[in-house]
């Protein structure tokens, strides 16, 4: 099997959805661009708090997994090695006794993911995908930081364990199981875990998973990030750098090192709708940048037909750093090229690729997962339910989405244990307020002003995000995509003859 055909087996979703990776400071980052800071209780609010005369009653965490083993390799670069004695040990102080539960009550099956990680062995003996030491640690220490919060300083929790005030839910992959498990680990300790004996998590089977952007379940998340995937040349500057790569690149034999074909995301690719070609061409600078890239790396995509692609590069060279791994020189030089693509491609693949769209494939991607955290809000409010903190382990692919909801989006790829806080409050006159954090650090949330939000603003101003489950299956079973497409023909048919008949000097 050759390297170019890591993107076919794995699947869009799988160099997507459950990939990628950032680095938090819990792991060596020497060189790492485009890291999202992480503040430790830098919100300096508490004085706020306190002359607001609010009251915490809530948190909602959304976090992804920590650092991994890659999912994907580079053409014509040596596989790293990850050992499996030092990469991927259980962390003594992270183990205890963990029950998963089933949301619909039946057995919990392995993943169609995991399958095909378990398939990849690297170099080392580490599997594909999986989370390591470094990744435990991270996750480990934001459970410390959750502790310091809502347990000693602001006593929003037990200091043991309570399983009617913390609810734990996962993607039904192995790393972010993980994940929750070391989260839990850090808030209240291996020890208290394991004489409480009831802690658990909650995985809900593929055709029903709301925490990350299910193109299982709809087409329309399909078809938008489809387009982004495979027609990523089309985005400016992508091309020149991908053909730089491969330049540099000598091709190379990496059977049983790519993941093997996956019939849920490998399917005959539907035709892409035009509404979500139609932007796509524009967004600057990825044509130009993928040629650049392939020359670097000795990659001729023009004769092999098979183009390099950002999002995998960038997969194995974070991977590398977050472990102190060789890095070779010619990727480093390119690091920052990498990184910008890469998350464009990203964004893109979620948030829609035109304008027209953007508010409709961000629905999609986090809408669900929004609105489930907005029920548990409500049913807080309302007293049917007395969880007092939601802890949800995901991956980046639902991260990035969620900070475009809350207006905190900036341009960068989510890191690894990156954590999006909703904080629901309530004050002396029993009116309930909403804080939004992302990596530690408060953000305005879109259309409040301040870093608290009436609850009334807030659900005002993401309204527009949340979806229903029965909407969710209208709107995925319909052709909107289409309709889209046409409206916007008609627009730029309508721009090209306002402006040829316009006798005014274009720009007056």
């Amino acid at each position: 099997m050759g390297w170019w055909r890591l993107r076919r087996v794995s699947g869009y979703l799988g160099a997507v959805v459950v990939c990628g990776g950032c680095v938090a400071r819990t792991c060596l980052t020497s060189g790492v661009s485009g890291e999202t800071e992480r503040s430790t209780q830098e919100s300096g609010d508490s004085d706020e708090i306190s002359s607001r005369g609010l009251t915490l009653r809530q948190v909602q965490v959304f976090f992804r997994h920590g650092a991994r083993t890659p999912i994907h390799l580079t053409p014509n670069v040596e596989q790293a090695t990850y050992r499996a004695d030092i990469h991927n040990r259980v962390l003594p102080h992270t183990h205890f006794k963990l029950q998963l539960k089933s949301l619909q009550g039946d057995t919990i099956e392995k993943s169609v993911y995991e399958r095909q990680y378990s398939k990849t062995v690297l170099r080392g003996g580490c599997v594909s995908g999986s989370l390591t030491t470094c990744g435990q640690q991270q996750m480990f220490e934001l459970g410390q930081k959750l502790r310091a919060e809502y347990v000693s300083q602001g006593a929003l929790l037990d200091t043991s364990f309570n399983q009617d005030q913390v609810y734990a839910r996962s993607t039904n992959i192995n790393r972010t199981i993980a994940s929750a498990r070391c989260v839990l680990a850090g808030i209240f300790g291996a020890d208290e875990l394991n004489k409480s004996g009831t802690a658990s998590i909650s995985i809900s089977p593929l055709d029903n998973e709301v925490l990350l952007p299910n193109p299982h379940i709809c087409a329309v998340v399909r078809d938008i990030n489809r387009a982004a995937m495979l027609h990523f040349d089309n985005i400016p500057g992508i091309l020149h750098d991908r053909l730089r790569l491969e330049k540099v690149l000598v091709r190379v034999d990496l059977d049983n090192e790519v993941l093997l074909p996956n019939p849920h995301i490998c399917a005959v690719v539907r035709d892409i709708n035009r509404a979500a070609m139609l932007h796509f061409d524009n967004i600057p600078g990825i044509l130009h940048d993928r040629l650049r890239l392939e020359k670097v790396l000795g990659v001729d995509s023009s004769t092999s037909g098979h183009k390099v692609n950002f999002i995998d590069v960038r997969d194995d060279l974070i991977a590398r750093q977050a472990h102190g791994l060789h890095v070779p020189e010619k990727l480093l030089s390119v690091q920052d090229m990498i990184e910008s693509n890469a998350t464009k491609i990203m964004y893109h693949a979620f948030c829609g690729q035109h304008e027209a769209e953007g508010e409709l494939a961000v629905r999609l991607t986090a809408g669900p997962a929004m609105t489930m955290a907005i029920n548990e809000m409500k049913a807080f409010i309302q007293g049917t339910s007395q969880r007092r903190a939601c802890l949800y382990s995901v991956h980046d692919s639902l991260i990035l989405p969620l900070t475009v909801i809350l207006g905190a989006y900036e341009g960068r790829w989510p890191p690894f244990a990156a954590d999006i806080r909703l904080e629901l409050y309530v004050d002396l006159k029993g009116h309930h307020w909403v804080r939004a954090r992302y990596c530690g650090k408060v953000v305005n949330i879109r259309g409040c002003d301040g870093p608290f939000c009436k609850y009334s603003d807030f659900m005002k101003s993401i309204s527009q995000y949340l979806v229903e489950k029965d909407d969710y299956k209208r709107i995925c079973s319909s052709n909107i995509l289409k309709k889209i497409a046409k409206d916007l023909v008609m627009q730029n048919n309508k721009d090209e003859d306002d402006e040829g008949r316009s006798d005014t000097p274009a720009g007056l």
